[in-house]
């Protein structure tokens, strides 16, 4: 496990954020977007931060709705992210 601080990034579109909690010191180990194309590319370019979405969901597109997603799903992160 690494020492640096974790972040977990929302509505994370390609990356942007994530390139710049990165530089801040962070390692990104989670991230949320509901948009396909910018979540290949946000999965392209951090490949070691996981999806956050919910997989119970019926329709493809609702599942990392973050509006649908529940809250025992978040809870994984609970004591291991340092920012959101």
């Amino acid at each position: 496990m690494s020492s640096k601080p974790t972040a977990i990034s929302l509505f994370s579109g390609m990356g942007g954020d994530s390139l710049g909690i990165q530089e801040a010191g962070f390692d990104i180990i989670a991230f949320n977007e509901f948009d396909k194309a910018a979540t290949d590319c946000h999965k392209l370019n951090f490949p070691n931060s996981t999806l956050i979405c919910d997989p119970s969901q019926k329709k493809t597109k609702d599942q990392a709705n973050i509006q649908l997603i529940s809250d025992s799903i978040f809870l994984e992160y609970k004591n291991k992210v340092d920012l959101i």
